[in-house]
């Protein structure tokens, strides 16, 4: 799929399940290789690299999804050109899965709940993992890495609740800043 999106899901309130597959090779900056609205995405055992988002984002959201959930299961997003995952008004869930070398943020959420559990997160070009929840949502981040990415390791603005627990994040760097690199609340 060169130089078009892989996978689009347009219908609100279906699902899509993609297991043991490699997504390369995508482009578009709103989902180079993933791109739904509306519904339910699980992925388990993916692959998504290769991918050329520009800077907007590799998987996600084509507009404001209330209610809907994107689950990433042993997988492995990065590295891309853009965002990892970028969704609004939903609910993320990563396990077990590495999100790295992403040229932009790994993984952002705008408006929902988050958890990242077991998982790596590092080496993306402008942050970690962030979310802002308008005060609702809840971001657990559990025995997960969160380490070495151009920007701030872990934002929760406005998320509601942020629980932090057996995680490690280290050595990210926010550009122009002197500290702030941890985690910002």
């Amino acid at each position: 799929c060169r130089n078009r999106r892989i996978i689009q899901a347009l219908g609100a309130g279906g699902g899509l399940i993609v297991t043991d597959a490699t997504l390369t090779g995508g482009s578009g900056s709103q989902g180079a290789a993933i791109a739904y609205n509306g519904g339910d995405v699980d992925l388990t055992g993916v692959t998504v690299s290769g991918n050329h988002a520009g800077t907007g984002r590799v998987i996600g959201s084509l507009g404001p999804d209330t209610g809907a959930t994107l689950d990433i299961v042993d997988s492995t997003i990065g590295p891309n050109t853009g965002t990892g995952v970028h969704i609004s008004f939903g609910t993320v869930t990563i396990v077990d899965s590495t999100v790295s070398g992403n040229t932009e943020r790994g993984v952002g959420l705008v408006d929902g709940a988050l958890s990242v559990s077991g998982s790596t997160i590092s080496n993306n070009g402008a942050g970690g993992v962030s979310t802002t929840g308008q005060g609702n949502g809840v971001f657990t981040l559990t025995d997960t890495v969160v380490q070495d990415n151009g920007g701030t390791g872990v934002v929760c603005s406005n998320c509601g609740d942020l629980v932090v627990s057996g995680a490690t994040v280290t050595g990210n760097h926010p550009t122009g800043a002197d500290n702030g690199g941890g985690i910002t609340v």
